[in-house]
């Protein structure tokens, strides 16, 4: 058995795939620990968490008013972010704490994203499931092999930049 495989099997609602990571502890020894999220885990998925937009009435209003389905916090505002450099990369030695590591798949696109919280260890929020503090590659394998690192954004940035995406998408 292989703890990555093994999450990615792992396909329930937020709450009995918290149950899940934790009862996998006990036949594959692995260091996830759930994080207490102050916001219902089924509304908000990792870029909307590590963005600072979880439960944010400002972007669910911007978002719920653009009735667009592009129109929310995902791999396609990642990408703009980072094509119009609101997202800078920098080196694995370059990282602080607060700093964004991002997960991809063989051919460099983005499949996931957490915030640094020590070295080698993330928090991260995984789809409409739970949110967690782990090592950088206790995550599904789904998520990929290969990680960036991006300076942490602001709040008041990525508000401002998901309004100017929001604008190019009409």
């Amino acid at each position: 058995m292989n703890l990555r495989n093994e999450l990615d099997t792992l396909k329930m609602n937020a709450y009995l795939h918290i149950d899940a990571v934790a009862d996998l502890a006990k036949v594959l020894s692995h260091t996830i620990k759930r994080i207490q999220s102050n916001t219902s885990l089924h509304t908000y998925t990792c870029l909307v968490y590590v963005l600072g937009f979880a439960g944010d009435t400002t972007y669910a209003s911007l978002a719920r008013k653009a009735n667009n389905q592009q129109a929310f916090a995902g791999k396609d505002f990642f990408n703009w972010l980072v094509a119009n450099q609101y997202l800078i990369e920098i080196s694995q030695r370059d990282e602080l704490i607060g700093d964004l590591v991002v997960y991809l798949d063989s051919d460099g696109h983005f499949k996931h994203i957490g915030l640094l919280v020590q070295e080698n260890r993330v928090k991260s929020k995984w789809g409409n499931q739970g949110l967690y503090e782990h090592e950088l590659f206790e995550v599904p394998k789904s998520y990929g092999n290969d990680v960036k690192f991006y300076k942490a954004i602001k709040y008041d940035k990525a508000l401002a930049a998901f309004k100017k995406y929001l604008a190019e998408l009409v």
